[in-house]
């Protein structure tokens, strides 16, 4: 029995080193999370997402009578906006299926409930109070986002080319707050285009 004290004197040490690196793992852990709550903004806005539509009148390339042509324009005018697959992200694009705002590859443009108010104001999933701004620059013809609460705020550049302002708010993206959706309207290549331009509301809880 004369190696026993020094086997199990091995196994203490062993033991001993392994509960110091998990204990140390355990901490860094620990002040990693911590970090990562202190550093994060109290509030901020992003660009999640859009998804893509467009209602063509190329066919008029074709057409000489006039008649003909009214009739055309008038029946495309009256017609949704078909998917553009190629702007589109596709998990936006099911969640706004879900809504009931997208279907059969159309957009309904009759199912959004759009605002046109620069200012407004709601209540995070906390409670806080944010309140949000949609700026636009006579310089530069750029259009933001301002949201704020209490002495914290946050901005994001909306890369749009509307001319009226247009959106409203739905939870496409589950859980936290609702997000803002932007339509964006513009006419270019012989046809209307419509981009929903989904910016998302990232608000912490404070400790």
């Amino acid at each position: 029995m004369k190696g026993q004290p020094k086997y199990i004197f091995l196994v203490f040490v062993i033991l001993s080193v392994f509960l110091l690196q998990c204990a140390r793992k355990e901490k860094k852990q620990k002040t990693e999370e911590f970090l990562t709550v202190r550093t994060s903004p109290p509030i901020s806005i992003v660009f999640a997402g859009s998804v893509g539509f467009r209602r063509s009148y190329a066919d008029i390339q074709f057409m000489e009578d006039e008649k003909e042509i009214e009739k055309y324009l008038d029946k495309q005018r009256k017609s949704n906006p078909a998917s553009a697959d190629y702007s589109s992200n596709k998990f936006l694009l099911t969640q706004f299926e879900k809504f009931g705002i997208v279907t059969g590859n159309q957009l309904l443009l009759h199912k959004l409930k759009l605002s046109s108010k620069e200012n407004f104001s709601f209540r995070d999933s906390s409670g806080k109070n944010i309140n949000v701004h949609f700026t636009y620059s006579l310089e530069n013809g750029d259009h933001g986002i301002n949201i704020y609460s209490g002495k914290d705020s946050s901005k994001v550049k909306v890369d749009a080319h509307y001319i009226d302002l247009k959106y409203c708010l739905l939870d496409i993206i589950p859980g936290g707050n609702k997000e803002i959706v932007v339509l964006n309207e513009y006419y270019i290549m012989n046809g209307d285009n419509f981009e929903l331009l989904v910016y998302e509301i990232i608000s912490s809880v404070q400790k």
